[in-house]
């Protein structure tokens, strides 16, 4: 049980750092735009 919620954890923090990095790549990419 422990081991599954662990897994299940680490999966919903890497897919969240996925969005966040996937959202922010084009504000950092491109700071003078804004």
């Amino acid at each position: 049980m422990e081991i599954h919620r662990f897994a299940e954890t680490k999966f919903l923090s890497s897919h969240v750092f996925g969005l966040l990095s996937f959202g922010l790549k084009p504000i950092l990419k491109e700071p003078q735009m804004s």
